[in-house]
């Protein structure tokens, strides 16, 4: 055995320096690194493990994979070139000189490895680093020696054709495409469990600094069990095919590491199929997105004018709720029973009223019948372990969820009861409602830090007078700190990175607060979290400015300043926009009056006041340039020659003006449109 291991290892070391001591490797770690490097320095990491996780780690798998099967297949074709290979076939040797040499081209391969972990410490940080490192060493090896021994595989079991090389090229971009190709259907369990041969990693599961790989239950573990079990399987191939072209015989404890990593690759193959399958189960069955999320086009004939709500999550594998509704009848006739919405894995067990309740339909059966402009107060006591789960492509994740690690509620996974009977759609980021007074309690953890957009006026309590959506989300660990006039909670170790965004966001607020006098902008929050999945999107403030955003979309915004004024411009000035209350509820839509305000706003105070016309002007031609833009967009334009008019002033009265009268607005023609300003304007 110990001549074995010997051979072994010198067979490495032999081959190890072949490979590295040839300068087309060196040639490639130079491109390798030139590139990472030039890849890197447009992007702002956070911390080392997510960029090791999510970022430029598995972007560097991934191409590395390819790097290694071509790197691995010249190192098992080298008996064949230099005519060594009728030599080696008669030595007396094992299967320790070949699995040396697959080795060394894996420890070579590994060594590539280098440079995506310097540029991930250059452009992020060094928090985590010795919990993160080992993590990414152990699954970019395995994704490695994964494609090392496929490569070992082809071209020993092809004796070293030259078409072997096409062929792992080609197979590294089928495995790379085999997700999104559209013959398959994406919604199906069977072939969203197909993800689970994409080897590199880019897309069977996600990383999230928030919440990690939780969202993805058992996914990661099956993945690593199954391609540990191909490696083996390919390596015990390897030997096998040698020693019959040998011996002609197997070893028996070939066959026996043969029946091991089948096993276990087949084990964790249908583990990884059978969590996908139990994720599937809690996604909704509805598929595609509407707008509005209710079913049916009719206006609902009640609404819930106001929401109280108590929340009991110190057991966050089973929160408990008790509401309280208030039902006002908008019909013109009396009713006698009420559809909500709720979701399906929290269950009534006390109610004030009779009710039905079947997945996620609710049916209250009212005590009397309820006249028209009248309201009825109801109490519902309800629980359960919530999990809803969604996904674009490749296997489902969990979207809303309650669980030890989180806790992770919002409008359009109907956490609490919704009106109508509604399509319960998680990703489509258009989950609002009727305007309500909403209040809500929340007793957690003492070490759990509580985020909502709703304003908190206590410790544990958070009201809003205008809710049209409820987010809560709870987890452990988070930091909480006052920046200025803004609440910037996030995980510790982003404390530090986001407190100059939180300065910016404020005297950007500052500036665009003068322009809405009426809109509360004492304060603001801003809330670095996770990538705000189902969260709606250009969802209106409740009552002051609620910024949601993942650490990674911040820096991409900062690496253009101008870009992140634009952005930072449409965000406030949707917070700050005062709805029309009829046209509450249509969903998270910023309509082309408030569109064109904030795009005045943004050219405004982007540079000289003075030559805000040329500004706007040069926006709009970029796109088309024999369009004269006034035309049409009048009230970008119309807002432009109020500022050269009247100032300041004169734009404050003209977009309150445009608010109040917003939904006339919308139903007027270009012309129209152009003569209401033109009035508006002598007007002021």
């Amino acid at each position: 055995m110990h001549k074995r291991i010997t051979r072994g290892l010198t067979a490495m070391r032999l081959e190890l320096g072949l490979i590295i001591g040839h300068w087309s490797f060196w040639l490639i770690a130079g491109l390798w690194s030139a590139f990472l490097a030039y890849t890197g320095y447009s992007h702002q990491f956070g911390t080392l493990q997510a960029a090791l996780k999510a970022d430029i780690g598995n972007f560097g798998i991934g191409l590395l994979s390819l790097v290694a099967l071509f790197l691995t297949g010249a190192s098992a074709s080298r008996p064949q070139r230099i005519r060594f290979s009728v030599l080696d076939a008669v030595l007396p040797t094992g299967a320790e000189v070949l699995i040396g040499r697959w080795l060394a081209s894996l420890a070579a391969s590994c060594l590539l490895l280098l440079p995506v972990v310097v540029v991930a410490i250059w452009r992020g940080s060094l928090v985590g680093f010795w919990s993160s490192l080992p993590v990414f060493a152990a699954e970019s090896g395995l994704t490695l020696a994964f494609c090392t021994a496929a490569a070992y595989w082809l071209v020993t079991r092809f004796s070293q054709r030259r078409w072997v090389y096409p062929l792992l090229g080609i197979g590294w971009l089928l495995f790379l495409a085999l997700p999104h190709l559209p013959l398959f259907d994406r919604t199906s369990t069977g072939m969203r469990g197909m993800t689970l041969l994409s080897f590199m990693r880019m897309e069977t599961v996600t990383y999230d600094e928030l919440w990690g790989q939780m969202v993805h239950g058992g996914l990661p573990t099956w993945f690593n069990g199954f391609y540990l079990g191909c490696t083996a399987l390919l390596i015990a191939g390897v030997i096998r095919y040698e020693q019959q072209n040998r011996r002609r015989r197997t070893a028996a404890w070939t066959w026996l590491a043969l029946i091991v990593a089948v096993s276990v690759a087949g084990g964790s193959a249908v583990g990884f199929w059978q969590t996908t399958a139990a994720l599937a189960s809690h996604e909704s069955a509805n598929s595609r997105c509407s707008d509005p999320l209710i079913a049916s086009t009719a206006k609902p004939p009640v609404q819930i004018a106001a929401y109280t709500i108590n929340a009991d999550l110190r057991e966050p594998s089973a929160p408990a709720f008790r509401a309280k509704l208030v039902l006002s009848n908008q019909a013109a006739t009396p009713i006698n029973e009420v559809v909500l919405t709720l979701q399906r894995d929290l269950l009534i067990s006390e109610a004030s009223v009779a009710f039905e309740q079947q997945d996620d339909r609710l049916l209250l059966r009212l005590p009397t019948l309820l006249a028209a402009n009248q309201s009825l107060e109801v109490d519902l006591a309800y629980a359960g372990n919530v999990l809803l789960t969604g996904s674009f492509s490749g296997p489902p994740q969990a979207i809303y969820f309650s669980n030890e690690q989180g806790v992770r509620l919002a409008s359009a996974g109907a956490w609490y009861p919704l009106v109508g009977e509604q399509l319960l759609q998680p990703l489509c980021r258009n989950g609002l409602h009727a305007p309500a007074v909403f209040e809500l309690a929340v007793q957690a953890p003492n070490d759990w830090q509580i985020v909502s957009n709703l304003d908190q006026q206590q410790p544990n309590l958070w009201r809003s007078n205008n809710a049209q959506w409820a987010f809560l989300l709870a987890v452990p660990g988070l930091v909480n700190e006052q920046v200025g006039s803004v609440n910037v909670i996030t995980m510790p170790e982003y404390l530090d990175l986001v407190r100059p965004y939180a300065l910016r966001y404020q005297a950007r607020l500052e500036q665009l607060a003068r322009f809405f006098p009426a809109a509360a902008h004492d304060r603001m929050t801003l809330a670095v979290l996770d990538a705000g999945e189902g969260l709606p999107m250009n969802a209106p403030a409740a009552d002051h400015p609620f910024i949601y955003q993942r650490w990674e979309r911040l820096s991409e915004h900062a690496q253009n300043p101008a870009n992140e004024e634009l952005y930072l411009t449409t965000t406030l000035v949707n917070s700050l926009w005062q709805r029309d209350p009829s046209q509450a509820g249509n969903g998270a839509r910023i309509n082309p009056i408030q569109r064109q305000v904030d795009t005045f706003l943004g050219q405004l105070l982007s540079g000289d006041p003075a030559k805000t016309r040329e500004r706007v002007d040069a926006y709009y031609r970029t796109s088309n340039k024999d369009i004269d833009p006034a035309l049409y967009n009048p009230i970008v334009f119309g807002l432009v020659d109020s500022y050269e008019q009247q100032g300041a002033q004169g734009v404050i009265r003209l977009i309150t003006k445009l608010q109040q009268e917003q939904n006339q607005l919308l139903r007027l023609s270009q012309a129209q449109l152009a003569e209401w300003l033109e009035q508006a304007s002598h007007e002021n």
